[in-house]
């Protein structure tokens, strides 16, 4: 196990990613700075999939929701295990899906971390309703899985409020840094402008790409990530 004076970041993966080689060289990177990470695989993906499920598809909507809730848990018990082993010094770091993953999962930690994201919703209403991925939803098919309950949209709508990060009030960071792309289709500007504005103590980076082009230009995340460990940029806790 490392020293005390070790860094650590946790970096949890993105949607539909398998595998870790699309993070291993940013943890290369990462490394040459002194910077070591946690690589996840999140639940129903990879190695973790269900034997039922062939494919990075997940059978159900509500394994979206159980998927995000389990990698949420893992990371707090990550950082609890890293703090147990004198390792103070850490951040939570993630794209898209990661990203809010990562907000969340910083913000609910009882143990002070820093946190980076890069793109990420504030909500799943961003992404899976008014975003672009909500026009290619198949709601008809989706609501007629249950159409007993009404509207599809309207309770998706609803399931995505209540998970929302807005509802999460004085989140235990000791920094937190937000990359935000001005052209983003998936995740509209709003919502990343909302996530900013919530905590006040939240400093927004922004990009003038769009979702993907911002995604692949990870030399801003890198910096993002490497600013939660810069004691000048870091609040006391």
């Amino acid at each position: 196990m490392p020293g005390p004076t070790s860094q650590f970041v946790i970096y949890p993966a993105t949607t539909r990613e398998e595998g870790y080689s699309n993070r291993q060289h940013q943890a290369k990177l990462l490394a040459e700075r002194g910077i070591s990470t946690i690589l996840l695989e999140n639940p129903f993906r990879g190695r973790r999939r269900p034997e039922t499920q062939r494919t990075a598809t997940l059978e159900y909507v509500s394994d979206f929701f159980l998927l995000c809730a389990c990698a949420i848990e893992e990371i707090r018990s990550l950082i609890a295990w890293l703090y147990k082993n004198a390792i103070t010094d850490i951040a939570v770091a993630g794209v898209s899906k990661g990203g809010y993953i990562a907000v969340v999962a910083g913000a609910v930690s009882q143990l002070p971390v820093s946190v980076a994201a890069l793109v990420a919703p504030i909500n799943g209403i961003a992404v899976f309703i008014d975003g672009l991925t909500g026009k290619l939803c198949d709601w008809r098919t989706l609501q007629a899985t249950a159409p007993a309950y009404g509207s599809a949209e309207k309770r998706m709508r609803e399931i995505f409020e209540a998970t929302s990060i807005e509802r999460i009030a004085h989140p235990n960071h000791k920094k937190m840094i937000v990359i935000g792309a001005r052209k983003d289709k998936f995740v509209p500007l709003m919502y990343h402008q909302l996530l900013g504005r919530h905590w006040e103590e939240t400093e927004v980076r922004w990009l003038h790409g769009g979702h993907v082009s911002s995604i692949l230009e990870r030399m801003h995340f890198l910096s993002a990530i490497t600013s939660c460990f810069d004691p000048e940029t870091c609040q006391s806790v």
